[in-house]
């Protein structure tokens, strides 16, 4: 028997959703009625057919409003599996407040490191992307012995980073079976690598605090990855300036949209 939601009486729509001209009138409706659920645990778990029989509509058009939402960073999507399975047991969704920066004020990363994630790691991810080169060039200028230290740690922390996202998505399995695709698994590796340091990133222009990246680089596996890359494939990326921050967007984007295709359970 499914779980029942209680609806509250009110709904709060921001300014930022309600003139935004690029989502549909409707989109902002069910924008304030995703809000309105969410206010006894901070999300709702509501299916496509329920909010189909809501606003007399079809479940595609109610995915394609969910799906315009997310993209805009306004809503954000998770899905719940059962322990150890691919089974889907419900989807969540909760509401992206401009707030929850601040919340994230501390991010547990830092923590670890006890000290302040201030400035970039390592080499550009522009220079990374287009050559396969993993020297660092470092100039240092009247740097002193404390900012030594720090760099030292966040570069060991980084390093650690990567090898865990390595065993994560299988990086065996690529060197066994598609060794031409590695130089496009290591820039995706710095790519995580740096969203899971960096207190803020930016995606689609809007900065999105870790908390929320991490949730999302935490689905990625073999599967996903080989995916993307096929996805990437081919696509001119000649006149883009930053190209470390594109694939970033490109990557999350995808895994949004990869969620977005079990929005009808």
């Amino acid at each position: 028997m499914a779980k029942e939601e209680k609806r509250s009486y009110y709904a709060v729509i921001p300014a930022n959703v309600r003139y935004d001209k690029s989502l549909s009138a409707n989109a902002k409706l069910l924008y304030g009625e995703i809000s309105a659920l969410c206010n006894e645990k901070g999300y709702c778990w509501s299916t496509n057919k329920y909010f189909a029989d809501l606003f007399g509509v079809s479940q595609t058009s109610i995915s394609k409003w969910i799906s315009s939402l997310v993209s805009k960073n306004y809503v954000y999507v998770k899905i719940v599996y059962r322990e150890g399975t691919k089974e889907i047991l419900e989807r969540r969704m909760s509401i992206v407040k401009e707030s929850l920066e601040e919340i994230q004020s501390t991010p547990p990363l830092e923590k670890k490191l006890n000290t302040p994630l201030e400035e970039k790691l390592n080499t550009p991810l522009e220079e990374k992307l287009k050559e396969n080169n993993k020297e660092t060039n470092i100039t240092v200028i009247n740097k002193s012995v404390s900012q030594f230290k720090e760099i030292g740690e966040t570069d060991e922390l980084t390093d650690e980073i990567r090898e865990r996202l390595k065993k994560q998505i299988d990086y065996d399995y690529f060197e066994e079976n598609y060794p031409e695709d590695l130089s496009g698994v290591d820039a995706l590796i710095d790519c995580m690598a740096e969203m899971l340091t960096a207190p803020y990133t930016k995606i689609n222009g809007i900065k999105l605090p870790r908390s929320i990246l991490e949730s999302y680089i935490r689905k990625t596996d073999s599967e996903l990855l080989r995916e993307f890359l096929e996805h990437m494939r081919g696509k001119k990326m000649r006149d883009i300036k930053n190209i470390g921050a594109y694939w970033q967007s490109a990557f999350i984007n995808f895994i949004k949209e990869s969620e977005l295709v079990r929005l009808t359970i």
